[in-house]
C-alpha cells in the first residue's frame, strides 16, 4: 500500500496558472510524478468546496481562507487514514476549491465527506470519482509547464534568499549560465546578451561526452523580486534555445561581475 503524510512532504509547491483568462491557484506534491501512476490507485476523486465570500480574483481570504485551512487539513486527514486515499493537490479559482486525491479503496468515500459535510455545515461540499489509471488529471490539470516549473524552481532559490537575508527588491550582481552546442552559438549568443546590457564570460568547455560543451557566463545587476527572475530566466532561456543552447540557472554573488569566476565542479 502507497503510504501518504497527510500533504506535508517537502515535494509540495505552488504557483500561479491560468484557464480561459481566470488565474489559478495551483498546488501539487511533485515529488508524486517519479512514482506515478501508483498500482492500483486506478481513479480519482474530486472533491469541490465552493468559497463563500470570495475576493475580487475568486480566491478565500482573510477568516475564511483559514476555514479553508482547517478544512482541508480534516479531508486529507480522513481520507488519508480511513480509505489510503493520496492526495495530489489542489486547484482554487473562480470561488472554487478542488481537492484532487487517487483512490485505492473508493467504498467509505461518500461517508467519510459526510462527515466532513458535518463538520462544516455552512459548506455545501460536492464531490465525483472518475476512473484515471494513467494519472492524467495529475500530468495534464496539476502539473506545471516547462515555465511555470522554471518558475517554482526560481521560487525555491528566492526561499534561500530571503532566509540568508537579501532584500529582493535591491538590485543583485546575478550570474546566469547556458551551456551552447557549438563554439559558434555562444559567440553568437554573447553578442546579443552584451547588446542588453549583460557582461559575457567564455567559460572553459566541458569534457567528456556532454552535448551542450561551450559555457558562457552572463552577469547583471538587477533585482531578483520573483516577477523580475522569472522574466529575465525566460527570456535567456528564449536566447538559448534560439542558439542552440541549454540555460543552466542563475545565482546570487556579493562581487562584481568582472572579478567572478565560477568553479567548474561539474566540468569534468
Amino acid at each position: 500500500m502507497y503510504h501518504t503524510n497527510s500533504g506535508l512532504r517537502p515535494g509540495w509547491a505552488s504557483y500561479l496558472s491560468h484557464y480561459t483568462h481566470f488565474p489559478v491557484i495551483i498546488a501539487l506534491d511533485m515529488s508524486l510524478a517519479a512514482a506515478a501512476p501508483v498500482a492500483g490507485y486506478d481513479q480519482y476523486l474530486t472533491v469541490t468546496v465552493p468559497v463563500l465570500s470570495p475576493g475580487n480574483s475568486g480566491f478565500a481570504n482573510g477568516e475564511e481562507l483559514q476555514l479553508f485551512w482547517e478544512m482541508e487539513r480534516a479531508l486529507v486527514n480522513s481520507l488519508e487514514r480511513e480509505a489510503q486515499a493520496i492526495y495530489a493537490g489542489r486547484t482554487s479559482s473562480q470561488g472554487k476549491k478542488h481537492l484532487i486525491f487517487f483512490l485505492y479503496n473508493a467504498d467509505p468515500i461518500e461517508a467519510l465527506i459526510e462527515g466532513i459535510q458535518a463538520l462544516y455545515p455552512a459548506y455545501s461540499i460536492d464531490f465525483r470519482m472518475e476512473p484515471d489509471p494513467e494519472w492524467d488529471i495529475y500530468f495534464d490539470l496539476l502539473f506545471p509547464n516547462l515555465e511555470e516549473t522554471n518558475s517554482l524552481l526560481n521560487q525555491r532559490m528566492l526561499k534561500r534568499l530571503i532566509r540568508s537575508g537579501i532584500d529582493l527588491q535591491q538590485e543583485q550582481t546575478v550570474q546566469h549560465w547556458i551551456y551552447c552546442k557549438t563554439e559558434e552559438g555562444r559567440q553568437a549568443l554573447r553578442q546579443v546578451a552584451e547588446t542588453q546590457g549583460f557582461e559575457a564570460q567564455m567559460l572553459p568547455t566541458r569534457i567528456g561526452e556532454h552535448h551542450f560543451v561551450y559555457l558562457l557566463r552572463l552577469c547583471k545587476r538587477h533585482k531578483v523580486d520573483q516577477n523580475t527572475i522569472d522574466s529575465v530566466s525566460a527570456t535567456l532561456r528564449t536566447w538559448a534555445r534560439a542558439h542552440h543552447g541549454d540555460y543552466d540557472g542563475w545565482e546570487v554573488s556579493v562581487e562584481k561581475c568582472q572579478a567572478l569566476d565560477r568553479e567548474l565542479k561539474d566540468l569534468e
